[in-house]
């Protein structure tokens, strides 16, 4: 089992970008479609992960 609180990935398209995040449990934590000139200050807001390096 991995020490991530949670895992986010993004698809990236022309005019939008889709941010998905889930748990540990797979659980969706979050699911938002957003302009692509949004994309950098919604990823800003996320909270950060702890370091488990």
């Amino acid at each position: 089992m991995s020490d991530y609180s949670y895992f986010c990935g993004i698809d990236l398209t022309k005019s939008h970008s889709i941010l998905l995040a889930v748990d540990q449990n797979g659980n969706v934590i979050l699911h938002k479609s957003v302009t692509r000139s949004k994309l950098l200050t919604t990823i800003e807001k996320l909270p950060r992960a702890a370091n488990h390096s």
